[in-house]
């Protein structure tokens, strides 16, 4: 049998390579196999999983995620502190700017023993207060000096201007503890920075502001490994955090 050009031409379900296969199953009496008869002829030969093998890559799969989940957790656990520190580390940066951008001095408090922040006493472990005039019609304007300013909560010459507490859930389990000077731990200490540049601190409320002469520490600690993300605290203003150190 044989296929003239025009009809292949105004034929559309003949597809290339149809004609030779028809003309050769007709010469030896064999119909040709359709697209059809292929795809089960394939699937005929394909094999899938059985129930035994389905069972043994489940079981394989969970024993790699047992294995695994101790490492990730701790993982997930040092990710956290050590946003933490860097959320540290910002607090003291951004007063430092603040003061040099405003022309007023800013100041930072630790308070170790602070209750945790809630909507009506938004304060916690750190608590960021700017120096203001506080009366008349220019209560709000800056000033430059730390050592002359009432920094009390409730003063008329310092305002609240945000606050930061590690012990927030979202960086569980991180721990804080500011060191001073000398490397021991402290329950209250206050830096203060001026549109100067100048760096003052003190270790109580009632004590007078000196100059930080030495190098400040802020420990931020994994409650669960002891791991510790040390946040240096220069008397530059510039603070880092610095490498991981192990208990």
């Amino acid at each position: 049998m044989v296929l003239s050009q025009g009809c292949l031409r105004h034929a559309p379900c003949f597809r290339p390579g149809s004609v030779e296969r028809i003309e050769a199953s007709l010469a030896d009496g064999v119909p040709a196999p359709g697209p059809r008869a292929k795809a089960v002829g394939v699937a005929r030969h394909q094999r899938a999983f059985t129930l035994v093998e389905m069972l043994a890559v489940l079981a394989v799969i969970g024993i790699l995620g047992a294995a695994a989940s101790p490492s990730f957790v701790r993982m997930m656990r040092d990710s956290r502190v050590a946003t933490a520190a860097s959320r540290v580390a910002e607090v003291y940066r951004v007063a430092r700017a603040r003061a040099l951008g405003r022309g007023g001095a800013v100041m930072v408090r630790w308070q170790g023993m602070a209750a945790l922040p809630t909507p009506g006493n938004p304060g916690g472990h750190f608590e960021v207060r700017e120096a203001i005039m506080g009366a008349g019609s220019c209560g709000l304007t800056p000033v430059p000096s730390c050592l002359g300013t009432d920094w009390s909560v409730g003063s008329a010459n310092s305002r609240y201007v945000t606050s930061f507490d590690e012990r927030a859930p979202q960086f569980a389990p991180a721990m804080a503890q500011f060191m001073d000077l000398a490397g021991n731990s402290v329950d209250f200490a206050q830096i203060c920075y001026t549109p100067r540049g100048r760096t003052y601190i003190n270790f109580g409320a009632a004590q007078p502001f000196v100059p930080l002469r030495g190098v400040a520490r802020v420990n931020v600690v994994n409650a669960q490994s002891l791991l510790s993300r040390p946040v240096l605290l220069p008397p530059t203003g510039v603070a880092h955090v610095v490498n991981a150190v192990g208990p």
